[in-house]
């Protein structure tokens, strides 16, 4: 069980902490652009060397790529909450196999 503390942090700090996730986050978006605009090159590209890629079934596949990303996930986020159960266990003697 893990217990509640009451800190209080100075506006400097606060300062620096949201600066450094404005960082991130301004990181992040400029990922997504330039992801975009290599996507947008590669569809050119080929369009020049006339490979027609057909984007009738792009929404359909996109979902079902998200369903299985999103149930992989899952199954790795189960599977690290087993061992950390477990080394909890094993710190404590207690057996999860049996």
């Amino acid at each position: 069980m893990q217990e509640e503390r009451n800190e209080t942090i100075s506006q400097a700090e606060l300062l620096q902490i949201l600066t450094g996730i404005k960082h991130k986050a301004d990181a992040a978006s400029a990922q997504i652009v330039n992801l975009g605009f290599l996507v947008e090159y590669l569809y050119e590209e080929l369009n020049k060397q006339g490979i027609e890629i057909p984007m009738d079934g792009y929404a359909d596949w996109a979902e079902k790529r998200f369903a299985e990303l999103q149930k992989a996930a899952e199954q790795a986020q189960k599977a690290g909450l087993m061992d950390d159960l477990n080394q909890s266990a094993s710190k404590s003697e207690i057996n999860l196999q049996e």
